[in-house]
C-alpha cells in the first residue's frame, strides 16, 4: 500500500512493521554522555561490603541481567537504568529500616475522656510479594487511647514503614495494627486500606477494582459510632 506524508511517500508500508522497528532500533540506541556512565560506574565500583552496598550490587547486577534479557544491548537503557533502578527499589522496599527511625515518644491524657484520634486518608505505595508489582492506595488509622498518645506524624511514618516491603494488603492492615497495640496499648484500635492493585488491573483479569481490607478491635470492634468516624 501507499503511505503519503508530509515526509514523502512510503511503499508497502504497515503500522505494525513500522512499531517493531522503533522497537528494535531503541534496544541498540545511541549510548548516553559518557560523562554520567563513567560517574554511575564509580559509585558502583565504590560500594562497600555492608548489606547496604551488598544490596545495591544485587540489584543492580539484577536489573542489568534483566535489561540485557529483554534486548537491551546499548544506549541509556542498557547503561543507566539498571543503577537508577536499584536505588529507586532500594528506597521503596526499605521498610525495615524506615520503622527503626521512628521515635515512639508518648504523651501523657486526660482517661477521663474518651476521645478517639482518626488519621485519614494515609498515602501509601507497595509491592505485592506474589509478583513484585506495585499496589498502592490510603489508609486510616484510629485509636482510643489508654491515657498516652502518639504524635501525630508517627501515624504516617508507620504506614510507609510497612508499606515499604514485599506485602499483602491483608498483613499490613494487621501489622499497623499490632505495632499500635504494642506500643500504646490503646483501648481500641481502627485500621482500613483501600488500594489499587497492578497485578490485578494491568495483567490476568485486568479489572479496574478497589480492594478494601478493615481491622477493628477492642472498643472499635464493640462500638459502630467509632467505626462510623472513618466514613465522615
Amino acid at each position: 500500500m501507499e503511505y503519503n506524508s508530509c515526509y514523502g511517500n512510503r511503499t508497502s508500508w504497515t503500522k505494525s512493521q513500522t512499531v517493531k522497528a522503533y522497537i528494535k532500533s531503541s534496544k541498540k540506541s545511541k549510548n548516553p554522555d559518557r560523562f554520567v556512565v563513567n560517574k554511575v560506574k564509580k559509585i558502583y565500583f565504590g560500594l562497600g561490603d555492608d548489606p547496604k552496598s551488598r544490596l545495591i550490587k544485587s540489584f543492580q547486577d539484577s536489573f542489568s541481567n534483566i535489561i540485557k534479557g529483554l534486548g537491551y544491548v546499548s544506549g541509556d537503557v542498557a547503561e543507566l537504568t539498571p543503577h537508577r533502578a536499584a536505588y529507586g527499589y532500594l528506597e521503596l522496599l526499605n521498610g525495615e529500616a524506615e520503622y527503626d527511625a521512628i521515635e515512639w515518644r508518648t504523651f501523657e491524657v486526660s482517661s477521663e475522656k474518651e476521645q478517639a484520634v482518626i488519621v485519614k486518608d494515609i498515602p501509601f505505595y507497595s509491592f505485592c510479594e506474589h509478583h513484585i508489582l506495585p499496589f498502592w492506595g490510603k489508609v486510616s488509622v484510629g485509636y482510643l487511647p489508654n491515657k498516652e498518645v502518639v504524635g501525630l506524624d508517627k501515624i504516617p511514618k508507620l504506614v510507609s514503614a510497612v508499606a515499604h516491603n514485599l506485602q499483602l494488603q491483608e498483613r499490613i492492615t494487621n501489622q499497623i495494627a499490632d505495632v499500635l497495640e504494642e506500643k500504646l496499648q490503646p483501648l481500641g484500635i481502627g485500621v482500613i486500606v483501600e488500594a489499587n492493585h497492578m497485578c490485578v488491573c494491568a495483567r490476568g483479569i485486568k479489572s479496574d477494582c478497589q480492594t478494601r481490607t478493615s481491622l477493628f478491635l477492642g472498643e472499635f470492634k464493640k462500638n459502630e459510632s467509632y467505626q462510623n468516624m472513618f466514613y465522615k
